[in-house]
């Protein structure tokens, strides 16, 4: 946690805004997990915050050396629990190497803290060009 007087006492030549991970593959730590639910439409959703353990080869190892902390960064993996969305997080289920088979969502998700995956990562601009960020992926493969 940091502390609030040594940011308010930051320079503000010093910040800088936030570059995500460059696009590709990455080994992700899968820590805890939060529900909420959308702004707008109020759709309940479980999100897991991941951390980056390795990069795969298809990551430009250039632009990843350009961010000294990639292995801290955290990657949010948020999954909707509508009918037609908990497919997605059963798919993320598998990939942890959780069996899913005839079990209830609700004593899944937590048994997935500490496992290991493979995940695609993006990366996007943000809308006033001052730095970039990753959004939640969506596809997952098994650590093997």
């Amino acid at each position: 946690m940091s502390d609030l007087d040594s940011l308010l006492n930051t320079s503000t030549n010093d910040i800088k805004a936030p570059q995500g991970l460059p696009a590709g593959s990455y080994k992700l730590r899968v820590g805890q997990h939060s529900f909420d639910e959308s702004s707008q439409k109020k759709t309940p959703f479980v999100e897991f915050a991941c951390t980056p353990v390795e990069a795969g080869e298809d990551v430009d190892e250039e632009e990843l050396e350009e961010i000294s902390n990639w292995r801290e960064k955290t990657i949010k993996a948020r999954f909707y629990l509508s009918p037609n969305a908990q497919f997605m997080l059963v798919n993320f289920l598998k990939a942890c190497g959780v069996e899913t088979d005839g079990k209830k969502l609700k004593e899944l998700i937590p048994e997935v803290q500490g496992c290991e995956v493979w995940a695609k990562i993006t990366k996007q601009a943000m809308q006033d060009g001052s730095g970039s960020f990753n959004p939640s992926p969506n596809q997952f493969f098994p650590d093997e």
